[in-house]
């Protein structure tokens, strides 16, 4: 009886429709290294119906733009709602040769209060991608510390204007990849044991996503 999860996929994986996958193929293979899997459904007009390619231990399935059938490129759309994260051994090397290929620098290469170096671009077919390094281990009392620092100056979790100053990076949250991930994690942290035991904070805690105008979320502030 086969397996209802076959052996060589992962369990999730993205599947990307693009304008030119070929080209596609070419730039993840030259940027990020990843090498295709089995042979390409290539459809009588030359478009690729379906391809994949192998990235370490994930697999990234892709296809040309093709309405009829619903897949529409974030071309056509005018951008994507979703972004690529991606582990890479040289975060710095990895986006200026996406650059170099055509992508668009979105926000360039920094070190996190998390422990990685990102940066984030969106490439020639539109989609987003937040390249990073794994580059120091922080604890959690060292996360702590960290996101008081942040929250030192009266930051109200909730607040765009003031999270986006307050960030590293100055990530937007409106647009920019892992906005949510920087708003969980803050959050996440700054109402830990460590942070609360310090006095640092006076906060319920809150799950990742809460909604900014919740009480919970009202309730994130420092002491002043």
């Amino acid at each position: 009886m086969p397996s209802p999860i076959p052996d060589n996929y992962p369990r999730m994986m993205p599947h990307l429709t693009v304008q030119g996958a070929a080209d596609a193929m070419d730039f993840y293979s030259e940027v990020f290294g990843a090498t295709q899997r089995g042979d390409r459904f290539t459809m009588p007009d030359g478009s690729i119906a379906h391809a994949e390619l192998q990235l370490g231990d994930s697999v990234i399935m892709l296809a040309d733009e093709n309405p009829e059938f619903g897949n529409t490129s974030p071309k056509s759309l005018g951008g994507s709602t979703v972004t690529m994260m991606i582990y890479v051994e040289d975060v710095d090397a990895t986006v200026a040769k996406a650059v170099s290929k055509g992508a668009t620098l979105e926000r360039p290469v920094t070190d996190e209060f998390y422990g990685d170096r990102v940066g984030n671009v969106t490439d020639p077919f539109g989609h987003l991608w937040h390249v990073a390094s794994h580059v120091e281990d922080v604890s959690e009392e060292e996360m702590a510390k960290r996101v008081s620092a942040m929250f030192s100056s009266g930051l109200r979790v909730g607040s765009r204007q003031q999270m986006t100053a307050a960030l590293p990076g100055h990530l937007p949250m409106s647009s920019r990849p892992h906005g949510h991930r920087y708003r969980a994690e803050a959050v996440r942290y700054a109402t830990s044991r460590s942070a609360s035991s310090a006095g640092l904070l006076s906060a319920t805690r809150c799950p990742p996503g809460i909604s900014s105008t919740s009480s919970a979320s009202r309730s994130l502030t420092t002491r002043r």
